[in-house]
């Protein structure tokens, strides 16, 4: 009986440790279930680490993890996100007759030049600019940067207003005033055109748009305070913008088919005309207020507005009985008393105000 019990006992252990072995030898199919008796964090081995490639380059897939608001990536997509949506809008709310009018060509009434600063927009302007502005934008709201865009409207699309328009805060007139010779080299080209000298000796506004001191270097490093100096350079660049184009466009100036006009679009209230206010401060080189009043108010009274699909007036018809213009010949602008030959007499204009466009 005992040697039974002990060759069963024997054999039992052998098969025990004949199960153990062939488990060590293949690896399980499913994890082991772990012993009660056992701490929780030993019942699951961690990973291996992952092998490296050799040459294998890892690249992020975009917009899967969410990022902070300063991410590039999160930035990207949420401009993207808004502009399928906000472009969508526009669908669903112009058909086809919104486009008609100009579908087949543009007939813009001003030419517009102005920075490419993200906070300068055409709706701060022009309330439906479409087929209305056409827009050239780049650092400094500048003319030798960008004359074949603007001769293109002046001379082809024969748009009656050419309009230079500065911003308060520009920050190409700041780098202007400073020291922006690490700049990359298109940077640096770009820069160097701005003109932020003293207005010659004489010249209307000369005394109180002077500008900030220029040193013979343009590199000289100066510091450009955010306060009067800044938004005076400002205007001052407008006015040598202007300068460049009636000599360039001196022709069509001459003979009332161009106004070139000088503006600022002050969204920090530096001039104190209000937030976000558009001052007009240059008229075809005259930069007295009084006169700037005066050609204002002449707009508004004599309401010179026709729907965009109508003849289009001369510019003499806004020119026309402004008070505070020298004779003919004697100035930047001549007055425009007598018609010139071909165009309608004073008072033959429609003058019946055209009502804001409805989107």
């Amino acid at each position: 009986m005992f040697s039974a019990q002990s060759y069963l006992f024997g054999a039992l252990v052998l098969g025990l440790a004949g199960c153990q072995s062939a488990a060590a030898e293949s690896p399980p199919t499913a994890e082991p279930v772990a012993s009660a008796a056992a701490p929780a964090s030993a019942s699951k081995e961690a990973p291996e680490p992952r092998k490296r490639v050799e040459g294998a380059r890892t690249y992020s897939l975009p917009f899967v993890r969410e990022a902070g608001s300063e991410d590039p990536g999160d930035r990207a997509r949420a401009f993207l996100r808004e502009l399928v949506r906000d472009n969508g809008f526009f669908v669903r709310n112009h058909d086809a007759a919104y486009f008609k009018p100009f579908a087949e060509a543009q007939r813009p009434r001003a030419t517009f030049v102005t920075c490419s600063d993200s906070r300068v927009q055409s709706q701060a302007f022009d309330a439906t600019p479409d087929n209305d502005l056409f827009t050239i934008r780049n650092i400094g709201n500048q003319l030798h940067t960008s004359m074949g865009s603007i001769q293109y409207g002046v001379e082809h699309l024969k748009t009656p207003l050419l309009v230079i328009a500065g911003h308060a805060g520009c920050g190409a007139v700041k780098a202007a005033m400073g020291d922006f010779s690490k700049e990359p080299d298109a940077i640096r080209r770009e820069l160097e055109t701005l003109d932020l000298s003293p207005l010659p000796a004489g010249a209307e506004g000369a005394e109180k748009h002077a500008g900030p001191p220029h040193a013979a270097d343009k590199h000289a490093k100066t510091k450009a305070a955010e306060g009067p100096s800044w938004i005076d350079a400002v205007v001052t660049n407008v006015h040598h913008q202007v300068a460049t184009a009636l000599e360039e466009f001196s022709e069509p100036v001459t003979s009332h088919d161009l106004i070139v006009i000088g503006a600022v679009y002050d969204f920090r209230n530096e001039l104190r005309h209000g937030f976000g206010s558009v001052s007009i401060v240059n008229v075809n080189g005259y930069t007295d207020p009084a006169k700037i009043d005066a050609f204002m108010k002449a707009i508004d009274d004599r309401a010179v507005e026709a729907p965009r699909d109508a003849p289009r007036l001369s510019s003499t018809a806004v020119l026309r009985d402004f008070p505070s213009l020298p004779p003919a010949g004697s100035g930047p602008v001549a007055s425009a008393g007598t018609p010139a030959a071909g165009r309608e007499a004073p008072g033959s204009e429609k003058t019946a105000r055209r009502e804001p466009a409805s989107r």
